[in-house]
């Protein structure tokens, strides 16, 4: 991990919160592919990403976040 990164993860755990470093590199996913069903009101999907893949688990954990933050 990229020094500057693992200060500030150090630093932020240090205040009291707890952080979770995810490497997106390790995950097998496709990105958006453009179907749009997340903005389908009243589908099952509406708001969320209809594609099940390594993002998944990810996704389903920003909204119970207090401030997802990402670095490069």
């Amino acid at each position: 991990m990229a020094p500057l990164l693992e200060h500030a993860l150090e630093v932020v755990a240090s205040q009291g919160p707890d952080t979770e470093r995810v490497n997106l590199h390790n995950l097998n996913y496709t990105g958006c592919t453009g179907c749009f069903a997340c903005k389908l009101k009243g589908r099952k999907s509406y708001g969320k990403c209809a594609v099940q893949d390594g993002m998944t688990p990810i996704l389903e954990k920003i909204p119970d976040t207090d401030a997802p933050v990402s670095y490069l």
